[in-house]
């Protein structure tokens, strides 16, 4: 009689746990896979929402400030600009950031408080150059060069430059952009960077101390005759009056203190962790019959 013989599960039984581990190993990797996919998915799908979100806010506050400015007197006290009756934030012209609504922020910065880089003011200009630390022989040869840079001659002006240090390379025409001036030789980063804040060549007139920024505004006058400025300014439009008052400054053939047109309108609006920035470079005509109200000269951002 033939005998039966029984073979062991035991073995069996640990091979059907480790493919049964192996199983459950792999599907939890896999689950972890798509919740990080998906938490990835909503993260972006959050972010674009706070982006398109954040661009319309900016949109409409550049429409309500342009309205205002054609509507508008820009020396009045006029209404809040969040249409806030309990917040009366008021614009200025001279870049100094106020609210527009949660989140926006806008600056409006009038190019006649500014020095026109095609037809430089260079007494004014050195002295706002020398009150920021810059060399008396830099600024000296700088503002030289950036003239002999512009000139239409080939004739070097005392501590100028012409082909001896351009090399047939200077523009002889009035500068595109400012950021041709990098391209002068002895103006450096700092220098240029500085040069950017206080020059401009969208607008040929008179200049305007009273929308000069901080930076300008601070070279020109006293200490006490700057602090005293500052305040009055941040609290309500100041009347030329005032102004011409406390700084001795009378409006003449060079200075003149109502705001032009040429404005630079820069708005920054937050939403969530998205910041979104844009900026403006626009000739308002309110009263215009043939041209656009609103002429766009530059837009960046």
């Amino acid at each position: 009689m033939k005998m039966l013989t029984l073979t062991p599960l035991y073995g069996q039984k640990g091979i059907a746990l480790i493919q049964v581990l192996l199983l459950t190993g792999i599907l939890t990797v896999l689950l972890l896979y798509f919740t990080q996919t998906a938490r990835q998915q909503v993260a972006l799908a959050n972010y674009a929402n706070q982006r398109a979100q954040a661009l319309v806010n900016m949109h409409t506050a550049k429409n309500q400030i342009l309205f205002r400015l054609l509507t508008e007197q820009k020396l009045e006290q006029n209404p809040a600009i969040n249409q806030n009756e309990t917040n009366r934030i008021n614009w200025n012209f001279y870049g100094k950031p106020f609210e527009v609504a949660k989140g926006v922020t806008a600056t409006l910065q009038d190019q006649s408080g500014l020095f026109n880089a095609h037809f430089l003011s260079t007494g004014l200009l050195e002295k706002v150059l020398l009150s920021q630390g810059i060399e008396q022989a830099q600024v000296t040869t700088a503002l030289r060069r950036l003239l002999d840079w512009q000139d239409i001659d080939t004739l070097t002006s005392n501590f100028g430059a012409e082909q001896s240090v351009f090399a047939g390379n200077a523009r002889n025409g009035h500068i595109p952009d400012l950021t041709d001036v990098i391209h002068i030789a002895g103006i450096n980063d700092d220098l240029f960077n500085l040069l950017q804040q206080i020059l401009t060549i969208q607008y040929v007139g008179q200049f305007n101390p009273m929308t000069a920024p901080d930076l300008i505004l601070k070279s020109l006058l006293t200490e006490n005759v700057y602090k005293q400025i500052n305040k009055m300014r941040t609290q309500a439009p100041m009347s030329k009056q005032t102004f011409s008052m406390l700084t001795g400054i009378n409006e003449d053939d060079y200075f003149w203190f109502t705001p032009s047109n040429f404005l630079r309108l820069t708005i920054h609006s937050q939403q969530g962790q998205v910041n979104v920035r844009q900026s403006f470079m626009i000739l308002v005509n309110p009263y215009a019959t043939v041209t656009n109200p609103i002429n766009y000269l530059e837009i960046s951002g």
